[in-house]
C-alpha cells in the first residue's frame, strides 16, 4: 500500500470521529453519573489540561493505580497504544518502543524518563517497583524540544507523591504464588516550619514461577529493595526548594533463554516452552542511587529553576547454557548440542570436537551520571508565554561482555585476565565488548506559545544538543573480540585505542490548537526526534564485513533523526462524561539504530537503517456509564516498513519490536455496600497484534497475536479518618504462554525469552 494511500485512510478515520462524535445523542443516560475527573498534565513543563494540551498523552491517575494493581512500569505501558516494553535479560532494565521506534537491548531508548520534574540521564533502569507514585503520564512523538537527545519517541513523566502537611501514612503487605511476598511503608508531613518530608520504603521477592531441571530449584527467583525520600522546603511564598534521593537493590535469576537449534529442533516463537537446564544459576545483580535538587524560584520575569542530579549505576548478570562442541580448527565457533537442550546424551558428532562443559555468559555494566539544568519560564496566565535554558549532561560508562565455557570447576563470574581466562577452567570464548566511555552533553531550548485568539494558540519550541562520546578500548593487546587471534586480524584493536565522535542536532516542534468550544480540542504538530550516536565493540563492524562484505558498518554509528507529523483531536460528550481523543501520526527516520546478530561467529552489533518509515492511528474511549461503572478502551495500529538497508533481505521488512496493533479494553466498578464500605474492582483484557523481533522478519520467528486478561477486587473500608483495603489480583488469568523476546541468530539458533505466566495475590492496605 502506498503512502498516499494510507495517509488517506488515517485522515479518514480521524474526520470520521471528529465529525460523528457531535451525533451522540444526549439521552437521559447522561444523567446517571457524574462527569470525568479533569486531570491536569505536566508533561510540557506547565500543568495544562489534559483535553487541552496539544500532544498525545496518556495518563495513570494515583486512582487508576490503586484499582488496576500497577506496580511496575509493564503495568501501565502495556495498556498504551502503540507502546510496547520488553523487561528481558539484564537485571532491572526495560526497553521501550513506540509508534514504529525501536527500543533494544544494546541501544541508547528513544523514551525520556522524567521523574518529578527531573530528567534521568540513564533511563535504562525503568523496571523497579512503582512506591509513593501520584501520576504517570505516557507522551507519545518526538519530545526532544523539551526533553533533548534520546527522547525521540516520547516521554514517560512520573511524579510521586508531594509532601504533604499533615501527618499521614499507608502500609501495604501482599502475597502470591510463586512464594512472592511485597511490603511498603510510606510516612509524609511536616518536620519543621516549611519543611516537609515524604520517606517510602519498598521490598519484593519471590521464589520464582519456572523450574530449573537440573536443581530442581526455581530459575526466574527475584528480589529487590527500595528506599525513596522527598524533601521540601518552602522558605518564602516565592522560593522552593525540592530535594530527592533513592537507592534501590535487585538480585534476579540468571537470563534465562530458551534456544532452537535447527533442524533439530523447529524455530517457532509461539509453540517451544522447554523445561530450563542450567548447571549455575548465579544472580544477576543491580544496585542504582538517584539525587536531585530542584530549586524553583519566582521573580520578576517568571520562575527560575535549577535542577541537579547524580545517579550511579552497577549492575552484572550472567546467563547459563546447555553442553557445547567447539569446531577444530580455524577460528573458535561455538555449536549448541542439541541433545544437550533436549536433556539427552551427547552422540559424537563427525567432524567435531567435543569439549563437555556449559556455555556460560557474563556481562557488567557500571555507569554514572551529572546533569545540571537552568531554566526562565514565564507565567502562565497570560496570551505570551515562554521558556528558555540550557542543559548539561556527563556520563562515565564501564561495559563488558563476554561468552565462556564451564569445564566442570563451576564459573567464577568476574572480568577477563591475562590469557583472557577468568579464574578455574573458565575459558572465555568470545568478548564482545570491554570499554570505558565518557559521554559529554550540551544543550539550549526554548519555548514560544502565543494565543492568537481565543481559539488558535501556536507553539513554537527549539532544542540544540552537542553530545562528544569518548570510547577507549580496554581487550588486552594481542587478542581481539574473538580470542586469540592475532593483531595482523583485521578486527583486531590494540588495548587503550582511543575512539571519539561528536553528534549534534536541532530539534524543533511547530504545534497548533484550534479549540472551537469547551469541548472540543484539534490540534496539528510537526516535530524533529534525535537520537545520539555511539560505538560498538572494537573492531565488530569489520568482523561483520568478512560475513557481509557489501556492508560497512563503522564501529562508530550514526545519529538517528525522525521527523514526525500528528493530525489529533480530544472531545468531551454527554456533559463531560465522555472522552474520545484520537490522532493519526507519519514518521520518516533516517539511520534508525537497530541491535542486530551476525552469526559467523555470533556477533551482535548496532547497525543504521537509512531510511525508515512509521505510520499509524489511535482512538481512545472513556465513558463514565454511571457513578458505579466506567469503561474505556485504547486502540491503535502501526504501518512500519525499512525502506533502505545496506542489508538486502531487509528491505521492505517490519521494524523489530512494533506489534500491528495493540488495544486494551477496561471496566472499573465502584459500587458502595454501607455507607463506610464499597467494593472496587477491575478488569482489563489486552490484545498485541503480531510482532517481530528482528530486521529481516525471520521465518518462524514471528509471535502472534495474543490477548491478556487481568483484574483486581478489593473491599475498602474507612473508620473515622482512616481506611483499610483487602484486594485480590491476577495477572494472566488465562495463562497463556508467549515469549516476550527474541533474538533469531540463524542458522546457530533462535534464542527466545520467556514472559512470566499466570501471577495471582493478595493485599491488604492500611492508610492513616
Amino acid at each position: 500500500m502506498d503512502n498516499c494511500t494510507c495517509s488517506n485512510r488515517y485522515l479518514s478515520i480521524l474526520a470520521l470521529a471528529v465529525f460523528s462524535c457531535p451525533l451522540m445523542p444526549e439521552t437521559a443516560v447522561a444523567q446517571e453519573g457524574s462527569a470525568l475527573e479533569e486531570i491536569i498534565v505536566t508533561a510540557t513543563k506547565r500543568d495544562v489540561a489534559l483535553q487541552d494540551v496539544p500532544i498525545t498523552v496518556s495518563v495513570f491517575t494515583e486512582d487508576d493505580i490503586n484499582r488496576q494493581h500497577i506496580v511496575r512500569p509493564q503495568d501501565f505501558i502495556n495498556q498504551v497504544s502503540n507502546v510496547t516494553l520488553t523487561t528481558a535479560v539484564r537485571p532491572g532494565e526495560s526497553n521501550v518502543s513506540m509508534r514504529g521506534i525501536q527500543g533494544n537491548f544494546g541501544l541508547t531508548q528513544p523514551v525520556a524518563v522524567v521523574v518529578d520534574g527531573v530528567v534521568a540521564a540513564n533511563p535504562q533502569a525503568l523496571d523497579q517497583e512503582l512506591v509513593g507514585i501520584e501520576q504517570i503520564e505516557v507522551v507519545k512523538g518526538p519530545q526532544s524540544a523539551l526533553y533533548g537527545r534520546n527522547a525521540n519517541a516520547g516521554a514517560i513523566v512520573i511524579s510521586t507523591k508531594r509532601p504533604s502537611d499533615e501527618f499521614e501514612g499507608k502500609a501495604l503487605v501482599g502475597f502470591g504464588n510463586g512464594d512472592s511476598f511485597r511490603a511498603q511503608a510510606l510516612v509524609s508531613g511536616p518536620l519543621a516550619d516549611n519543611v516537609f518530608a515524604r520517606l517510602a520504603v519498598s521490598h519484593n521477592e519471590r521464589d520464582g514461577f519456572w523450574d530449573n531441571r537440573t536443581t530442581g530449584e526455581p530459575a526466574d527467583f527475584h528480589e529487590q529493595q527500595i528506599i525513596d525520600g522527598r524533601v521540601i522546603f518552602e522558605p518564602s511564598d516565592s522560593l522552593t526548594i525540592d530535594l530527592r534521593a533513592k537507592a534501590s537493590s535487585m538480585e534476579m535469576g540468571s537470563q534465562l533463554w530458551s534456544v532452537q537449534v535447527p533442524p533439530f529442533i523447529p524455530v517457532t516463537n509461539n509453540d517451544y516452552f522447554p523445561t530450563y537446564e542450567m548447571n549455575n544459576n548465579l544472580p544477576g545483580e543491580q544496585d542504582r542511587y538517584d539525587f536531585s535538587a530542584k530549586i524553583d524560584w519566582d521573580i520578576s520575569l517568571g520562575t527560575l529553576t535549577f535542577i541537579g542530579s547524580y545517579d550511579d549505576f552497577e549492575s552484572q548478570y550472567s546467563a547459563d547454557g546447555a553442553l557445547h562442541t567447539i569446531f577444530p580448527g580455524g577460528p573458535p565457533t561455538i555449536f549448541v548440542n542439541p541433545n544437550a537442550l533436549l536433556g539427552l546424551d551427547p552422540p559424537a558428532y563427525p567432524g567435531y570436537s567435543r569439549l563437555l562443559g556449559d556455555g556460560n555468559a557474563y556481562a557488567e555494566l557500571d555507569q554514572s551520571d551529572t546533569t545540571l539544568e537552568l531554566r526562565l519560564t514565564s507565567p502562565s496566565d497570560q496570551p505570551f508565554r515562554w521558556f528558555a535554558g540550557a542543559y548539561y549532561a556527563d556520563s562515565t560508562r564501564l561495559g563488558y561482555s563476554d561468552t565462556r565455557v564451564d569445564t566442570g570447576a563451576g564459573v567464577i563470574y568476574e572480568k577477563l585476565g591475562p590469557g583472557l581466562v577468568a579464574g578455574g577452567t573458565n575459558t572465555i570464548i568470545a568478548v564482545a565488548q570491554y570499554q570505558d566511555v565518557d559521554i559529554e552533553d550540551y544543550a539550549f531550548f526554548g519555548q514560544v506559545e502565543y494565543d492568537l485568539t481565543d481559539q488558535f494558540t501556536f507553539e513554537v519550541s527549539m532544542r540544540y544538543d552537542d553530545e562528544t562520546v569518548e570510547n577507549i578500548n580496554l581487550i588486552p593487546t594481542g587478542n581481539s573480540p574473538v580470542t586469540g587471534r592475532p593483531l595482523t586480524d583485521p578486527v583486531a584493536a590494540p588495548s587503550g585505542l582511543y575512539r571519539e565522535d561528536s553528534f549534534s542536532e536541532v530539534q524543533p516542534r511547530v504545534a497548533l490548537r484550534y479549540q472551537p468550544n469547551d469541548n472540543l480540542t484539534i490540534f496539528g504538530s510537526y516535530g524533529r526526534g534525535f537520537r545520539s550516536g555511539g560505538f560498538n565493540g572494537a573492531g565488530l563492524g569489520a568482523r561483520v564485513k568478512l560475513q557481509a562484505p557489501n556492508t560497512n558498518f563503522p564501529d562508530n554509528y550514526p545519529g538517528e533523526t525522525s521527523d514526525a507529523y500528528e493530525l489529533g483531536f480530544k472531545s468531551q460528550w454527554l456533559d463531560g462524561r465522555v472522552q474520545l481523543n484520537g490522532a493519526v501520526f507519519y514518521t520518516d527516520i533516517d539511520d534508525a539504530q537497530a541491535f542486530t546478530a551476525f552469526p559467523s561467529p555470533p556477533i551482535t552489533i548496532v547497525i543504521s537503517l537509512e531510511k525508515v518509515h512509521a505510520e499509524g492511528a489511535e482512538l481512545e474511549l472513556v465513558f463514565q456509564v454511571t457513578d458505579m461503572l466506567r469503561v474505556s478502551d485504547s486502540y491503535g495500529f502501526t504501518d512500519t516498513e525499512i525502506e533502505q538497508s545496506q542489508l538486502p533481505t531487509s528491505i521492505g521488512k517490519e521494524i523489530p519490536g512494533t506489534p500491528d496493533y495493540t488495544n486494551t479494553f477496561n471496566v472499573d466498578f465502584d459500587v458502595p455496600i454501607t455507607s463506610g464500605m464499597s467494593v472496587v474492582a477491575h478488569a482489563d483484557w489486552q490484545m498485541i497484534g503480531s510482532m517481530w523481533f528482528d530486521v529481516y522478519n525471520t521465518p518462524l520467528t514471528q509471535r502472534e497475536s495474543l490477548g491478556l486478561l487481568n483484574g483486581r477486587i478489593a473491599l475498602i473500608g474507612s473508620h473515622q479518618d482512616n481506611t483499610w483495603e483487602v484486594g485480590v489480583w491476577g495477572r494472566n488469568l488465562t495463562d497463556k504462554f508467549y515469549n516476550i523476546y527474541s533474538a533469531p541468530v540463524l542458522p546457530i539458533g533462535n534464542f527466545s525469552y520467556r514472559a512470566a505466566p499466570r501471577s495471582y495475590g493478595v493485599d491488604l492496605v492500611y492508610r492513616f
